[in-house]
């Protein structure tokens, strides 16, 4: 009996010490590493956005290419020769200068005969047939006149596309002279349904021209049309006419730019990063930081439980939101794009978690399945 007792103890001592060790590594493990991960996992930094003040100007954003105030294609709309170009490209001229001719040898020679058969018939007395010839003289003169090209707008003469000895055929539709008047500069651009309500003649536009980088002109909206049109793809726009006076001599007509036409103007807004926001159920909030601490991130300690504030929004730019209310200049909100990844995480490490896995045994069998399928 007494070596059978002995036997037994023995074994008990076999089972009981790989037991203590089994034990005190599962604390171990729990004490150092469990314990120190959920502190580190507390302690997590989080990016903080500080609310911020920005002068802000309501626009209505087109684009364009700009062009004369006014412009003159002239063309002569009779046949003949060319005898006289009297400008060249880059002149100024006035209203109503001379700017070529056409030969009209014949034209005169019809004008002084008519003259020569009205002063026979004055001296014959007969007065039926000098108010025929009269009238004949009218036309003649007009047929005089027409051999003449004049400008109609003084500005500069940008193009001649004519020589003395060319022959013009009637009816050209070729242009043969252009003049632009340049003293302002005009541009004609859509303004979308939804923007024209906002839009009124007088309000200031603020150009920015491709070709001239970092130089900007202030121009005025002159006109605004009482009827729209509809564009191919489907959306009902205002052919709006905006204006440039006294414009830069840099700025040359046909250069595109882009424009800001100010609705309202400048206002003190607060914004903050689209990160701090959270929607949730409807609502928007944003979870201001803990006081304790400064700089660019802050930490979720144990006694840091942030609270989250309704705020309200409305767009600003790319990476910011306008804050309407809710918030004031100067607070400092977490990032809600990162809290919420947080959580997230921890929620689904919770679900994971098998406090058996310290002891070295598995949580889920591999291949089983309780959501039916095949077996």
């Amino acid at each position: 009996m007494k070596k059978n007792d002995g036997k037994g103890k023995r074994i008990i001592w076999w089972i009981v010490i790989p037991l203590i060790f089994i034990v005190i590594g599962g604390a171990s493990y729990y004490y150092f590493f469990l314990r120190g991960k959920r502190k580190k996992d507390n302690d997590i930094q989080l990016t903080i956005y500080t609310v911020k003040s920005v002068k802000h100007t309501e626009t209505v954003e087109v684009s364009g290419n700009i062009e004369p105030v006014e412009a003159e294609d002239l063309s002569f709309h009779v046949s003949g020769i060319v005898s006289h170009v009297y400008v060249h490209e880059g002149d100024y001229i006035k209203a109503g200068t001379l700017l070529a001719e056409l030969d009209n040898t014949q034209q005169l020679y019809d004008l002084k005969k008519v003259e020569y058969d009205i002063a026979q018939k004055e001296a014959a007395g007969a007065k039926r047939d000098i108010e025929l010839l009269k009238m004949e003289k009218q036309l003649k003169e007009k047929a005089l006149e027409y051999r003449k090209l004049y400008a109609s707008i003084p500005g500069f003469v940008s193009a001649v596309n004519i020589e003395e000895g060319d022959y013009i055929n009637a009816g050209s539709k070729d242009t043969q002279v252009r003049i632009i008047n340049i003293s302002s500069l005009k541009a004609v651009v859509e303004v979308d349904e939804l923007d024209a309500p906002l839009v009124r003649e007088g309000q200031k536009v603020l150009f920015n021209f491709d070709a001239l980088p970092g130089e900007k002109a202030a121009g005025r909206v002159e006109d605004i049309p009482i009827e729209g049109k509809v564009t191919n793809e489907g959306i009902a726009v205002l052919d709006t006419e905006i204006v440039i006076n006294n414009p830069s001599a840099d700025i040359h007509p046909g250069y595109s730019f882009t424009a800001e036409i100010v609705v309202k103007n400048e206002e003190k807004i607060l914004v903050v990063n689209k990160n701090a926001i959270m929607e949730r159920s409807g609502r928007k909030l944003v979870f201001k930081a803990p006081r304790a601490g400064s700089g660019n991130s802050g930490s979720m300690g144990s006694g840091s439980r942030p609270r989250p504030v309704k705020v309200e929004t409305a767009p600003y730019n790319k990476s910011e939101v306008k804050i309407l209310s809710g918030l004031s200049e100067g607070d400092r909100v977490l990032s809600a794009v990162e809290l919420k990844a947080r959580f997230s995480g921890t929620k689904k490490e919770s679900k994971m978690n098998n406090p058996l896995s310290i002891f070295g045994f598995p949580g889920k069998r591999p291949g089983r399945s309780r959501q039916g399928g095949n077996r």
